[in-house]
């Protein structure tokens, strides 16, 4: 029997994710309140579709019970006779009852990864497609923002408003995906959407351009440069000995009085 040969997925889908708020019943019935706990839904749409999104749950709490036997105690009356006056009386008294009580361990779960994975194993998708959901998942729960994988569209200067945020509304949110959409996702943009296509395509061309490339090597050259000749004439000028200026006060001895020599032997004989 010829079995029919199976296409494994391979193109990245459009993925979009969202943190809903639902009741935890579990916990709601330990504490006797409404309990709620937080759950991750991702929306997927294959590459190319604008109008299918189908829903799968990304993130959720599952409980798993465990059986516990554990001593209740209790105190109960009991009917006894007073030895002193035979009539009976109502005494307490403290019983032990051993009792089975489910005990809920909480635990995080991924059942879209674990469905993903499952579908690799099978051939249905490829690794590659495995790994680019896993890693916007991871993303996603380290910013909680969408994952974007290439430059935004809303942040690209090279449309209106209006049309970026039509192509954002269907899925296309890089100017990667804007250069690669198909013929579906230009009509449901509607008018401007082949133009938005056409200069996504230039940009990226543009920015990737041999030419783009060889200007941005030779300023960053002229940038290290200029860089080392300024390193280089700081090192020369820490080297070479740097002059000692003091205030030189130049004294002329000759017009210092010299004190007379004394003459020897007996002062001279007044007149």
């Amino acid at each position: 029997m010829n079995l029919p040969q199976i296409t494994a997925e391979n193109k990245p889908p459009l993925l979009r994710f969202t943190r809903l708020a639902v009741e935890d019943r579990i916990a709601s019935d330990q504490t006797g309140m409404v309990e709620y706990k937080d759950v991750i839904k991702v929306y997927v749409r294959a590459a190319g579709d604008t109008k299918c999104e189908v829903p799968f749950l990304a993130k959720d709490v599952h409980y798993y019970p465990t059986k516990i036997v554990r001593d209740v105690k209790s105190e109960v009356m009991r009917s006894v006779r007073d030895p002193k006056t035979g009539q009976t009386i109502q005494m307490p008294e403290e019983v032990v009852e051993r009792r089975e009580e489910d005990v809920f361990d909480r635990k995080e779960v991924y059942p879209w990864l674990e469905q993903l994975a499952e579908k690799r194993k099978n051939g249905f998708i490829t690794p590659e497609y495995y790994d680019y959901c896993k890693a916007a998942f991871e993303r996603y729960m380290k910013n909680e923002e969408d994952p974007i994988d290439g430059v935004p569209l809303k942040e690209w200067r090279g449309a209106t408003e209006s049309i970026k945020k039509r192509a954002i509304d269907i899925g296309v949110n890089t100017v990667q995906k804007a250069a690669d959409m198909t013929e579906e996702a230009m009509q449901a943009i509607g008018i401007g959407a082949r133009e938005l296509k056409r200069k996504a395509q230039a940009w990226l061309e543009a920015d990737n351009s041999p030419t783009r490339m060889a200007h941005q090597m030779v300023a960053l050259q002229e940038e290290n440069r200029g860089l080392l000749e300024r390193l280089a004439a700081l090192e020369t000028a820490m080297k070479s000995p740097q002059p000692v200026v003091t205030d030189d006060i130049e004294i002329d001895m000759s017009d210092l009085d010299e004190p007379a020599p004394q003459r020897r032997g007996r002062p001279p004989k007044a007149a």
